[in-house]
C-alpha cells in the first residue's frame, strides 16, 4: 500500500483537546438537537413567501420542462426531435419522482412553486451535510454556527429560493464530503497514533464507494461539480493524500458510475454525437472561446457594479467567500491534517473554476453557490484555530468579538431576508395575469426575455420577436413585456434602444416593480401610422 504518511500531523500539531473533542462523539441526542436547529433555521428562512419572493428566472421553466419529461419516461430528458443534453438529468430525475409522489401536474408557474418547494428538502440535506462535516472536522458548536450561516446567508437564501441546478448540485456534494471526511480522519489519526496507514477493512470500502456514489450524483445533476468532488479524489489518487489509494480508487470509480449511466441512456438513444456537440459547446463557453453571457459578454456589466448594486443585500455574502477562499488556501498549504486538506482543496478548486471564468471564461452569478458552499468548512477551522490561539491570550476578548460579529451579521441578514420579504417580487406572474384578464384573444405578446415564451405557451397570446418596425407594423397592435433589469444588462433578446424606441411610441397599461428584475412592465403598441 502506498499510502503517504509523511504529511501527517503529530501530536505537537495537534491543539490540546481537539481531536479528543471532535472524535468524542457517536452522534447523540445533542447532535440531534443541534439538527433540527439548523434544518428548522434553514426551511424556516426559505419557506414562507417563496411563491412571491423572487420572480422567475427562465430556467425554471426550462427545468421543470425538463422533469416532466423524465416523469412521461424520456432519458434524456427533452423531445425526441430536441432532448436536453445540456445538463445530466440528476435533477430532473429528482423533479419526476416528486411529481409522481405528490402528483405535480400543474402547469407554468404553480409548477414552478411547487419546484421550488421540492428543492427545499435537498436545501435542508445541505444543511445537514454540512453540520456533519465541520462536526467531524472542529466539534458541534462550530458545525452548529456554520450551518445557521448556511441557513441565513442571503445569497444562498436567494439561489435556494429558484429552481437552479447548483442547490441540488451542492447537496450532493456536500453529503459525500458528510461520508468522506470522517473516512480521511479515521486513516489520518491512525497514522498519527500508529506511524503505519490503518488497514482498510470491507466498511472502509463501503464508505468510499458510498462518498464517491454521492459525488456522482452531484456530477450528475451539473458536470462542474467534478471540480470540487472528482477532482480532489483524482489528486488523493496520484499523490497519496487523504486515504490510501485503494480506496481514492474505489470512490473516484464510484464517483463516475451515475454519469456513465447517464451516457449510457445516450448511446442507446444513439445521441453521442448530439452529447459530444453539446459538452464541447459548454467546455468552450467554462474556457472563454464562446462568451454569449456573463460577465465578459460583450455591453455585460462587470462583476464590480453588480456587487456594488447589491451590497446591502448580499454584503455578508461577499465577506464569507473572501475570508472562506482565503481560509481554504491558507489550510490547503500550511495544515498537515489530511481530512483539513481535503476539504480545503475541494473549496480553492472551486473558487479556481468560478474565479476563472469570471476574469476570463462565461460565469454567471449563480455560479457563486460552488464558492459559497464549499469555503464553509474550511472557513470553519481556520477560525476555529485563530479563536483558540486568541484565548490563550486573552479568556474573554475572543468571546466578546466572536459574539459581535455574529450579531452584525444576524443582524444584517435579517434586515435584507424582511427587506426582501416585504415587498413582492412577482412582476411577471402579475403581469401575465393582466394580460389574461385584459389582452384581446389572439393578441401577440412581443417576448425580451426567454421565460416570457413559456409563459404564454398554450394559451390564446402568440409571442413573437421584436423586429424592425416595417416587420412590426404588420402584427399591430400587439403587448411587450419589458423587464427593465434584463434590457439595461443586456440579457434580453433586443438591444436597449430598441426597446426604448417601441416603448417611447407605446401606451404603458401595467407595471410593477421588483427586486430581482426591477420594473416589469406591459406595453401595448397599437398605431403604426406614429411611428
Amino acid at each position: 500500500m502506498s499510502h503517504s504518511v509523511t504529511s501527517r500531523n503529530t501530536d505537537a500539531d495537534r491543539p490540546a483537546g481537539r481531536y479528543r473533542a471532535t472524535t468524542a462523539g457517536r452522534f447523540s441526542r445533542v447532535d440531534a438537537a443541534l439538527l433540527a436547529i439548523v434544518v428548522g433555521a434553514t426551511l424556516g428562512i426559505r419557506l414562507p413567501g417563496i411563491w412571491t419572493a423572487y420572480d422567475i428566472y427562465v430556467d425554471e421553466f426550462v427545468y421543470v420542462l425538463q422533469g416532466q419529461s423524465v416523469r412521461d419516461g424520456h432519458i434524456p430528458p427533452g423531445t425526441p426531435d430536441q432532448p436536453f443534453l445540456i445538463h445530466p438529468p440528476g435533477f430532473f430525475v429528482y423533479e419526476a419522482l416528486w411529481m409522481d409522489v405528490f402528483g405535480v401536474d400543474a402547469d407554468r408557474f404553480d409548477a414552478v412553486f411547487a419546484m421550488r418547494e421540492a428543492q427545499q428538502v435537498l436545501v435542508a440535506l445541505t444543511a445537514v451535510g454540512l453540520y456533519l462535516v465541520v462536526r467531524s472536522l472542529v466539534g458541534r458548536v462550530p458545525a452548529l454556527i456554520t450551518g445557521l450561516v448556511f441557513a441565513l446567508d442571503p445569497f444562498v437564501v436567494r439561489q435556494n429560493g429558484r429552481i437552479l441546478l447548483e442547490s441540488s448540485t451542492m447537496t450532493w456534494a456536500v453529503l459525500g464530503f458528510a461520508v468522506l471526511v470522517p473516512l480521511v480522519r479515521h486513516f489520518d489519526t491512525a497514522a498519527t497514533d500508529a506511524g503505519p496507514p490503518a488497514r482498510t477493512a470491507r466498511r472502509h470500502v463501503v464508505a468510499a464507494a458510498g462518498g464517491g456514489l454521492l459525488f456522482g450524483c452531484a456530477i450528475a445533476s451539473k458536470d462542474m461539480a467534478a471540480f470540487t468532488t472528482a477532482f480532489p479524489l483524482a489528486v488523493g489518487l496520484l499523490t497519496g493524500w487523504f486515504l490510501p489509494r485503494k480506496l481514492s480508487a474505489v470512490a473516484l470509480a464510484a464517483a463516475c458510475v451515475p454519469y456513465a449511466v447517464f451516457v449510457g441512456f445516450v448511446a442507446s438513444a444513439g445521441l453521442l454525437p448530439e452529447l459530444w456537440r453539446a459538452k464541447t459547446s459548454g467546455l468552450s463557453r467554462l474556457a472563454g472561446a464562446t462568451i454569449t453571457t456573463g460577465y465578459n459578454a460583450d455591453d455585460a456589466p462587470s462583476i464590480t457594479s453588480v456587487a456594488l448594486q447589491q451590497i446591502h443585500d448580499f454584503g455578508t455574502s461577499y465577506a464569507v467567500m473572501a475570508a472562506g477562499g482565503a481560509a481554504a488556501l491558507w489550510l490547503l498549504v500550511r495544515t498537515r491534517r489530511q481530512a483539513e486538506r481535503f476539504v480545503a482543496l475541494a473549496a480553492v478548486l472551486g473558487c479556481a473554476m468560478v474565479g476563472y471564468g469570471v476574469l476570463f471564461g462565461t460565469s454567471e452569478e449563480h455560479l457563486f453557490y460552488f464558492v459559497v458552499v464549499p469555503v464553509l468548512a474550511p472557513l470553519s477551522v481556520v477560525a476555529v484555530g485563530l479563536f483558540r490561539r486568541a484565548r490563550q491570550r486573552d479568556g474573554r476578548a475572543p468571546i466578546a468579538v466572536v459574539g459581535a460579529l455574529l450579531a452584525a451579521t444576524l443582524v444584517f441578514d435579517a434586515v435584507a431576508w424582511a427587506r426582501l420579504r416585504s415587498t413582492p417580487d412577482d412582476g411577471q406572474v402579475q403581469a401575465y395575469e393582466w394580460l389574461m384578464r385584459n389582452a384581446p384573444a389572439g393578441a401577440n405578446v412581443v417576448w425580451i426575455a426567454g421565460q416570457t415564451k413559456y409563459m404564454f405557451r398554450g394559451t390564446d397570446h402568440p409571442t413573437i420577436d421584436l423586429e424592425d418596425p416595417a416587420r412590426m407594423a404588420a402584427e399591430a397592435p400587439f403587448y411587450m413585456l419589458i423587464l427593465e433589469k434584463e434590457v439595461e444588462q443586456r440579457y434580453s433578446y433586443a438591444s436597449p434602444e430598441d426597446v426604448q424606441w417601441y416603448t417611447s411610441r407605446s401606451d404603458l397599461v401595467f407595471s410593477q416593480r421588483g427586486a430581482t428584475y426591477g420594473e416589469v412592465s406591459v406595453y401595448r403598441v397599437h398605431d403604426p401610422s406614429t411611428w
